[in-house]
């Protein structure tokens, strides 16, 4: 079982790695230290580049059904799984009950709604000036992804970093938080049960005093074709320049600032209990949360 683990493994090319450079897991409402986790060097960090690459080769030619397939079957497993999942984000992150199973439930809907699209891609045929002329385009997986996922809605924003990419053909790399690393290992494990091939998706860790040097690791890895990043705008910054350096896409989700609009002829008690939800649900870590009225 992966639940309450002493030691959070890295996941390379679907096997457990463990090594003796360790970094301890606190919960954030004790300061209690939970677990250990495994904090990769830059030798790991190669090691999974080049499983990404080994695995692109032959997983962005596996049929859209099979795909559709695996996702489902994560999907299933994601359910059988949901008190676990439940209790390892409360466990690292604090967070309420109700929103550690939003993230499951979420997540759920997520691997359904993008196993139901991946038979769905298509391309275009654009107009060329002469009838003798034919175009069409392919939308064809990029290649590897760089997936950064924060700890404040951590299966929500794991999944949305890692199992998108690997749904459109892609593989990718689940950069942990270092907050949060066992509830991203439990993605990595999840799609290896369910039987995704080896270096479809790999999961790597850092010490908080690495996270920098790992994460431009990460970036500069030849293999690496794209970044998605989720956490705050002074990171974004830092994170999309070394992807600037290195002519890499980025997706990058920042804070937020969210206002609530409440109107003279709104239902006052409806509006003051949303704003109010909207504020402080999940302690108000979400780049969403209303700042101001």
């Amino acid at each position: 079982s992966i639940l309450f683990p002493m030691v959070v493994p890295l996941l390379i090319d679907n096997k457990d790695v463990i090594t003796d450079k360790l970094f301890p897991v606190t919960q954030s409402s004790t300061g209690a230290v939970i677990s250990e986790a495994v904090a990769a060097t830059e030798v790991q960090v190669r090691l999974a580049a080049e499983s990404s690459a080994r695995a692109f080769v032959t997983w962005k030619k596996v049929t859209a059904t099979e795909r559709r397939r695996l996702l489902l079957k994560a999907a299933s497993l994601l359910q059988d799984r949901s008190s676990e999942a439940v209790a390892l984000q409360q466990l690292e992150t604090s967070c309420p009950a109700y929103f550690a199973q939003h993230n499951v439930d979420l997540c759920v809907k997520f691997l359904e709604e993008w196993a139901s699209l991946v038979t769905s891609t298509s391309g275009t045929i654009p107009v060329t000036e002469s009838k003798a002329h034919l175009a069409l385009v392919f939308n064809e997986p990029l290649g590897p992804v760089l997936g950064l996922a924060p700890w404040n809605a951590s299966l929500i924003l794991a999944f949305r970093a890692a199992a998108l990419p690997i749904a459109c053909g892609c593989t990718a790399i689940l950069k942990t938080s270092e907050l949060s690393p066992a509830s991203h290992y439990f993605l990595g494990a999840l799609f290896r049960d369910a039987g995704f091939p080896p270096g479809v998706l790999n999961v790597i860790h850092s010490a908080p005093e690495d996270a920098a040097k790992i994460v431009k690791a990460l970036i500069e890895q030849k293999e690496i074709k794209k970044i998605n990043f989720t956490g705050s705008s002074k990171i974004g910054r830092i994170v999309a320049e070394i992807a600037g350096k290195n002519l890499k896409p980025i997706l990058l989700e920042l804070g937020g600032k969210a206002p609530s609009l409440v109107f003279p002829d709104a239902d006052l008690e409806k509006a003051s209990k949303s704003v109010v939800e909207g504020a402080y649900l999940n302690a108000g870590q979400m780049c969403m949360a209303t700042e101001r009225v």
